[in-house]
């Protein structure tokens, strides 16, 4: 796939993966995108991520919320591990806008925080609900896990990437 140059295109293609899964594949060439037309033009589009950013996340939200709901009732085990880490992985590869090149700096740290705030709420909603059920060893160490990954996208995103 060959990276976007024209609002148009990234348009398309915002549409398109708004709907589903981005992938590290597709947040790479996203991430390789250019833009012509200028500062409107970055305006425009950083209206549309905005779009698709919520988009995405609610979907992942509620793809998150509906696999812990089929998990098994009677504790927590690695597969809660699991997808919780691949929530984290797949918001990650929402960030594809910090690699943008051509939008302003104040653009990017906007929707940094804007995705980073709402990632951080999820996870915090996860660390209430395992503090309700806490005492049991198997929820210790998942609180640990998730107050760790907490800790990371507090800290600039899942890879650690700095504001």
């Amino acid at each position: 796939m060959r990276p976007p140059t024209t609002y148009a295109e990234w348009s398309t293609l915002l549409d398109e993966y708004g709907r589903r899964s981005c992938g590290s594949d597709i947040a790479t060439t996203l991430s390789e995108g250019s833009l012509e037309g200028g500062a409107s033009s970055a305006r425009r589009l950083l209206e549309r991520i905005v779009e698709f950013e919520n988009v995405a996340l609610s979907r992942l939200v509620r793809g998150l919320e509906r696999s812990l709901s089929m998990s098994p009732a009677a504790g927590y085990s690695d597969d809660v591990l699991t997808l919780v880490r691949r929530f984290s992985r797949d918001c990650d590869d929402l960030m594809f806008f910090r690699g943008l090149s051509f939008m302003p700096p104040e653009y990017i740290k906007e929707l940094d925080e804007a995705v980073g705030s709402q990632v951080l709420h999820v996870l915090d909603e996860f660390l209430l609900h395992i503090d309700r059920e806490s005492g049991q060893p198997p929820l210790d160490d998942l609180r640990f896990y998730v107050g760790r990954l907490r800790l990371r996208w507090q800290r600039g995103g899942c890879l650690g990437q700095l504001r």
